[in-house]
C-alpha cells in the first residue's frame, strides 16, 4: 500500500512537472515572437554594406568594402569610423517599433503633425541585395517616442527617439580620428626626421635597437610609449580637405616627419607634422590623403628625443626569474650555477648545492644594473677598458630565447666598464654588483645546518635521586 502511494505522487510530480515546462517553453516563444514581432527591420548589422544618410547639410554615403572596411564616398572621400559604423548598423537592426499606427487611421494633416511629410532625417541600407529605410518625423508629446515612416509604406511607427541621435551625423563626424593605422609589433622600422636630423629605430623579433645615428639596444619603454602616442593620435579638426598651400600650415617643410614600415609587405606610412595652429595645437598630414588636421602636440616631446635617449639603458632585460643558467669566467677559473626545478645547484667545477639566497642576490644585482655613461670605442680601443680577451664573462641563459653574455672590465672609481655582447657600444655602471660577480664557489655552496647539540646524560643525586630537566623525582631510596 505504502508503495502504491510513493508511485502515485511521483506519477503526479512528472505530470505536473512536464506541463510547467512546457507552459513555461510555449511561454517565451510567444514571447520571443511577440518581440520579434516588434522589430522594423529584419537585418543583420554584419551584413549591412551600405547606408545613406539624408538630411543634414549633405547627403552621407558610406560602403563596406570587401575587406569589411567602411569608407565615405559622399560628400567626400575618406575612411569611416569603424565604431560609429558599428553603431549605426546596430541600431539598424535591432529597432523596435513601439506602437503601429495603421495608414488607414491616418490622414495626410496628421502625418505632417507628425514630421512625416518633410521629415528631419532618412536613413537607409543595403544588406545582402535587399534594403530598408527609415524617415523619422517629430519627438510624440509624451514619452520618449518618435514617429517614424518607411518610406512609401502607409503605417506609421512609434520608435525610441534615441535613434535620432544614433543616425543624425555631419561627414566629420563619420570620419575617422584615427591619423595613421598600424600594430608597434608588426613594425619592421621607424624614421624621424627632425630639425635636420634623423632617427632610425629597427626592429628585429621582438627587440628594437636604434640603427642611426649610433648603434644599440633601444629601449623598449621608450619606444613603445612614443608608438603608443603615435598610434593613439587622434584628429581634432578637420582643417581642409583640398589644401592648396601647405606652407600656410607648416606642412611644406614640415617640423617632424615620422615614417613607419609594415613588417609584412614593407609598405611605408608617412605622418607629417607642421606649425602650431593654437596653444597645445598643430597641423598634420598623411602622406596619401590630402586633409590638413589639427591634433595635440604631447606627441613632440617623444619625437624629439636625442638618438642616445632611445637607448636601453639596461644591461639586461632579462627577467630575474626567467634566467635558468649562469656562467661566470674568468681566465682559467668558472664557475657554472643552474637551476633545478625551484632549486639553485654549482654545476662546476663541482656539483654541489648552492645557496638560493646568494643565487638570487647576483640576479637581482645584474638584472637591476643600469647605465649612466656609453662610449662608442674605435677598434682596439676595447683593452683600455678592459674588455679584451682576459675580461670577466657573465653569462645568462633563459628558459626561452637566447642567452646573454656581459663583458665586465676595468673599475674606475666606484664605476666598472662593461659591454653586452650583442652591441658595439661600452657602458659604465655603478660596481657594487661585483661582490655578487665573483667565480669563487665558495660564494655560492650551500651551507649545511649543524644540528643542535644532545642534552647531557641525567645524573643520580645523592641518595638515589634522579635528575631530569626542570624535575626532582624520588627513586627507589627515597620514602
Amino acid at each position: 500500500m505504502k508503495f502504491r502511494s510513493t508511485l502515485m505522487l511521483l506519477i503526479i510530480a512528472l505530470v505536473v512537472g512536464g506541463y510547467i515546462w512546457f507552459y513555461e517553453k510555449k511561454q517565451a516563444s510567444t514571447d520571443e515572437q511577440e518581440q520579434k514581432g516588434k522589430l522594423v527591420f529584419t537585418v543583420k548589422a554584419d551584413d549591412i554594406d551600405r547606408v545613406e544618410l539624408a538630411g543634414g547639410k549633405a547627403t552621407i554615403v558610406c560602403v563596406k568594402d570587401k575587406e569589411g572596411e567602411w569608407r565615405l564616398e559622399q560628400p567626400l572621400a575618406y575612411r569611416a569610423d569603424k565604431s560609429q559604423m558599428k553603431s549605426i548598423c546596430s541600431r539598424f537592426e535591432t529597432l523596435n517599433s513601439e506602437r503601429v499606427i495603421k495608414g488607414s487611421e491616418l490622414d495626410e494633416k496628421k502625418r505632417e503633425e507628425f514630421g512625416l511629410k518633410k521629415p528631419r532625417l532618412t536613413a537607409s541600407f543595403r544588406a545582402r541585395g535587399t534594403e530598408g529605410a527609415i524617415s523619422i518625423g517629430v519627438d510624440t508629446p509624451l514619452g520618449s517616442g518618435a514617429y517614424a515612416q518607411a518610406p512609401g509604406a502607409p503605417d506609421v511607427y512609434i520608435i525610441n527617439k534615441s535613434i535620432y541621435q544614433v543616425l543624425n551625423k555631419e561627414a566629420n563626424d563619420l570620419r575617422d580620428k584615427a591619423l595613421i593605422e598600424f600594430e608597434p609589433e608588426g613594425l619592421s622600422k621607424v624614421l624621424i626626421a627632425h630639425a635636420g636630423k634623423r632617427v632610425e629605430l629597427a626592429q628585429e623579433g621582438n627587440y628594437w635597437r636604434v640603427a642611426q645615428p649610433i648603434q644599440a639596444p633601444g629601449d623598449p619603454d621608450k619606444i613603445g610609449a612614443m608608438l603608443r602616442k603615435i598610434k593613439y593620435l587622434h584628429v581634432r579638426d578637420f582643417t581642409e580637405d583640398t589644401p592648396k598651400d601647405l606652407a600656410k600650415y607648416g606642412l611644406d617643410s614640415p617640423a617632424y616627419e615620422i615614417t613607419l614600415w609594415d613588417r609584412k609587405d614593407q609598405a611605408a606610412r608617412t605622418l607629417r607634422i607642421g606649425k602650431e595652429a593654437e596653444k597645445n595645437v598643430v597641423y598634420a598630414r598623411r602622406d596619401g590623403v590630402d586633409a590638413v588636421v589639427t591634433v595635440n602636440d604631447d606627441l613632440l616631446k617623444e619625437l624629439g628625443r636625442a638618438p642616445g635617449e632611445f637607448r636601453d639603458e639596461k644591461v639586461t632585460r632579462l627577467a630575474q626569474g626567467a634566467v635558468e643558467e649562469i656562467r661566470i669566467t674568468k681566465g682559467d677559473n668558472a664557475l657554472l650555477l643552474g637551476k633545478s626545478g625551484e632549486k639553485w645547484e654549482i654545476r662546476e667545477p663541482e656539483k654541489k648545492d648552492a645557496d638560493g639566497t646568494q643565487v638570487r642576490n647576483l640576479l637581482r644585482a645584474v638584472t637591476e644594473l643600469k647605465s649612466t655613461a656609453f662610449a662608442i670605442p674605435k677598434a682596439g680601443e676595447l683593452d683600455g677598458y678592459g674588455l679584451g680577451k682576459d675580461a670577466m664573462q657573465l653569462t645568462l641563459k633563459p628558459k626561452t630565447g637566447e642567452a646573454e653574455t656581459i663583458l665586465i672590465g676595468k673599475k674606475s672609481g666606484g664605476k666598472v666598464y662593461v659591454k653586452r655582447s650583442n652591441a658595439p657600444d661600452v657602458l659604465t655602471v655603478d660596481a657594487g654588483f661585483l661582490k655578487e660577480c665573483v667565480t669563487d664557489p665558495a660564494r655560492f655552496v650551500k651551507k649545511e645546518v649543524a644540528p643542535p647539540p644532545a642534552p647531557n646524560p641525567a645524573k643520580p643525586l645523592p641518595g638515589g635521586m634522579a635528575r631530569t630537566p626542570g624535575v626532582v623525582k624520588a627513586g627507589p631510596a627515597a620514602k
